[in-house]
């Protein structure tokens, strides 16, 4: 088993932290988030950044939201939507999301279709309310 760096996204989240411009997002808007290092299965960051897609899903103000994060590949299965994302087949991992400051939203690089984020709501939905 690969040993996670997690001093090296200790020195990332410190400057991260320190960032006094955060990004105007919106829902439905698909970002680069500096996502970290983190525990057992949930989902890692990935090169210097330690970064991954994400689907802005819900907005709170102009500092947090809930992120979906996005992994290549169509994957199927109540755990996940799969669509075109940014212009490339991926699945939002919807048992992933989270609550995230807006400071770790690194670039926009994309939207998601009206359908498709209609479609993860009703998903998500799905999966919360799963009987």
């Amino acid at each position: 088993m690969e040993e996670k760096k997690f001093d090296e996204w200790n020195v990332l989240k410190k400057q991260l932290d320190k960032r006094d411009d955060p990004p105007e997002f919106y829902v439905g808007q698909i970002w680069f988030c500096s996502f970290g290092i983190n525990i057992g299965q949930e989902l890692n960051g990935k090169h210097k950044n330690s970064e991954r897609p994400v689907v802005v899903f819900a907005k709170f103000g102009k500092t947090y939201c809930w992120a979906i994060p996005l992994t290549s590949g169509a994957k199927s299965g109540d755990y996940f939507y799969s669509g075109l994302f940014a212009g490339k087949m991926s699945s939002a991992v919807l048992i992933q999301m989270r609550l995230i400051d807006s400071r770790r939203l690194l670039r926009l690089i994309g939207r998601v279709s009206q359908k498709d984020l209609y479609m993860i709501r009703e998903s998500v939905t799905a999966l919360v309310y799963k009987k």
